[in-house]
């Protein structure tokens, strides 16, 4: 069977703009698969009479791993598709973006891979995002110039996984409701001796948080601007990560310990609610402790 791709929609809030992001990608996958956390809106009665479209209505927020979970599940359940593609509401795919394809069949089988992500230019800042890798001890991030690179923990927009992968190791942890989800997936990939990539071939425009660029003595700050809380959820969700995979690779403790002090000090010198964003950050760390996960209002 020839490779298919569905994409994966996670809609929360979306704007009529990020409805219209729908026919961009509808244009260059083979469907999708619009996971809606919250109720049905008006809006999709334009696109809901497609055949290559579908919507799941979650009814309220569920997280989008619980969301994306569903996402995969329904495609599954079609013998149709070979891939998935993970998508966030305020993702366009570039035109080239199959080509990503013939880059899984060159390097299937002879390596087992996980996951190949394009790269992404924030359009906010207009600066391209980073790769991260991490070797036991030692981690590096650099600009991606290769048309293929292997990474640690790509971005999840935009990234195509096989639908058979996740009968290897498993479906996305629902626990942790956001934040980290993709990173804890990614990491999982390498712990089962999977290979993920980046391509620098194809190139997206991708928002992290609301970023704006700030210069201290002649270096570039560039605050995420979260709300309390997600700061709450990074926090929290930080310290599993720590938990889960940092004994085996080092460098993951030094990589989150110093965004930990990194994301305080932006939070002090440049963010709104500063005192609830602190607050909530240690309320995460402390219910890691208490080992209380899922969405923070079902159990407070």
């Amino acid at each position: 069977m020839s490779s298919k791709i569905c994409g994966i929609v996670i809609f929360y809030n979306p704007t009529s703009q990020h409805i219209e992001s729908l026919k961009t990608n509808l244009d260059v996958l083979d469907g999708l698969i619009v996971v809606v956390n919250g109720e049905w809106d008006d809006r999709f009665h334009e696109l809901s009479d497609r055949k290559n479209i579908e919507f799941i209505i979650e009814g309220s927020n569920l997280g989008i791993a619980k969301a994306t979970n569903d996402g995969i599940l329904k495609a599954k359940l079609y013998n149709a598709y070979t891939h998935v593609c993970l998508l966030d509401q305020d993702t366009n795919l570039p035109k080239n973006y199959r080509d990503i394809l013939l880059l899984w069949d060159n390097l299937n089988p002879k390596n087992k891979v996980g996951i190949i992500a394009p790269t992404y230019k924030n359009p906010r800042t207009n600066i391209a995002a980073k790769a991260l890798i991490f070797n036991k001890y030692t981690f590096n991030r650099f600009q991606p110039s290769n048309h293929i690179e292997r990474v640690s923990c790509p971005i999840a927009s935009g990234s195509l996984l096989s639908l058979e992968i996740f009968d290897q190791v498993g479906l996305l942890r629902e626990d942790l409701f956001i934040d980290y989800v993709d990173n804890e997936f990614s990491l999982r990939l390498l712990s089962k001796g999977y290979v993920n990539y980046m391509t620098s071939n194809i190139c997206m425009l991708h928002e992290l948080g609301e970023q704006k660029i700030f210069r201290l003595l002649g270096l570039e700050i560039r605050p995420t601007n979260h709300s309390p809380i997600r700061k709450y959820y990074i926090s929290r969700n930080r310290m599993e990560i720590i938990k889960c995979y940092g004994l085996k690779t080092p460098s993951i403790i030094t990589f989150e310990l110093i965004a930990i002090f990194y994301d305080l000090f932006r939070v002090i010198a440049f963010e709104t609610k500063k005192l609830e964003k602190i607050q909530l950050s240690f309320l995460g760390f402390l219910d890691f402790t208490r080992r209380r996960f899922g969405k923070i209002n079902d159990w407070r």
